[in-house]
């Protein structure tokens, strides 16, 4: 789930970190402009996927003894925008803000948990990058088309 951390010949050249998978190339991942990497020192993600207001990193998917089911990511929210207002009917998230500020007023350290079917959103009105890490639990397989949009500007209700 996670890749080794090694150096990649041109980040080094360049006094970047990033992750050589032994081909010639980066993969996605951590300080490398080259690789377009998360930013993350030593996480080779799952799933690296762009939204209209910035980008989610899928961290790792587990599903425990019992059948619960667990998925982290970070989420990346540019500047200005904010994510749809939205409920899932088959998960429950909590998220930690690293940093910046979320809805005008919680910060690093401050955290949330939203229940199944409670609507929610995330709104960056700062002039920097909010990122939030994301614990999505359920006794369900967790995919993003359990996404229930009541509000988006970016018109995909």
């Amino acid at each position: 789930m996670f890749g080794q951390i090694k150096v990649c010949g041109e980040c080094v050249g360049q006094g970047r970190r990033g992750y050589y998978d032994g081909l010639d190339e980066c993969t996605e991942v951590l300080e490398c402009g080259r690789c377009r990497g998360t930013g993350y020192l030593g996480i080779k993600p799952l799933e690296i996927e762009e939204r209209p207001w910035g980008r989610f990193i899928v961290l790792n998917e587990h599903q425990l003894d019992g059948g619960l089911r667990i998925k982290s990511k970070i989420l990346e929210v540019k500047p200005g925008q904010e994510t749809s207002l939205q409920s899932h009917n088959h998960r429950d998230e909590h998220w930690i803000i690293l940093q910046g500020k979320m809805n005008n007023s919680l910060g690093p350290n401050d955290h949330v948990f939203i229940r199944s079917g409670d609507r929610h959103m995330i709104v960056n009105g700062g002039n920097d990058l909010l990122i939030l890490f994301e614990l999505a639990v359920s006794i369900d397989e967790i995919l993003e088309s359990d996404i229930i949009r009541y509000a988006d500007k970016y018109g995909r209700v």
